[in-house]
């Protein structure tokens, strides 16, 4: 059984590494990517997507309730989301802390919590 790994902002240069050293592992690798998202980095067959809406505490506890009948939990997970610059200091708090802490009370809610969570700063 391989261990299960979700690295959110996969689509960005650091988190496109990660996704492919997750591969490497032969881990069950899933990419938080907005629909957005540009995914030519992200071709290999074995990625599985995921769109987590952070910005709604509501709508994100209902998507990994729904998650977790279908995986249970990842044993990892590598947040990568974030922004290095915004046009005003709300909107960036907003984006790097309240997306991370609207993430770590639904997986908390949701008992979803991975053995390992790895946050990384975009500063």
């Amino acid at each position: 059984m391989s261990h299960k790994i979700l690295v959110t902002g996969a689509g960005g240069f650091i988190g496109g590494f990660v996704v492919e050293a997750a591969l490497s592992r032969n881990y069950e690798t899933w990419a938080g990517v907005r629909a957005s998202t540009s995914r030519e980095y992200l071709q290999d067959s074995r990625i599985r997507f995921v769109n987590l809406d952070f910005g709604n505490a509501l709508h994100l506890k209902e998507q990994l309730l729904e998650l977790k009948k279908e995986i249970g939990r990842w044993e990892y997970i590598v947040h990568n989301l974030g922004v290095t610059k915004s046009k005003n200091r709300d909107d960036f708090d907003k984006i790097n802390y309240g997306y991370l802490r609207n993430f770590v009370e639904a997986l908390t809610a949701c008992e979803m919590v991975p053995d390992k969570f790895i946050y990384m700063s975009s500063l």
